[in-house]
């Protein structure tokens, strides 16, 4: 088996959402649920040592918020984050 193994990672992704606004007594709290996929590649240094390294892309779709008869509006939440880390195995 070689020293480098590349990834692929998705699945099920939940998030709390807050808004508020600052010209008016609005205020809007939603539970988002979406999907997330992504990949890395972890290189091994060691037997005991490896370094990693992945990105990964969050989708909530598109929301509408209501708060109250004349407030609306509408976002596309979503997150994309990059991380690196160092695994130690014992």
């Amino acid at each position: 088996m070689g020293t480098t193994l590349p990834y692929l990672k998705g699945g099920y992704a939940l998030a709390g959402a807050e808004s508020s606004d600052t010209q008016g007594p609005h205020k809007i709290d939603r539970t988002l649920h979406g999907w997330a996929l992504g990949g890395g590649i972890e290189q091994k240094v060691t037997e005991s040592i490896s370094f990693r390294a992945e990105y990964i892309h969050v989708w909530y779709g598109e929301e509408t918020y209501f708060a109250g008869e004349d407030y609306q509006a509408s976002a596309t939440p979503g997150e994309d984050m990059v991380t690196a880390g160092i695994n130690f195995r014992f």
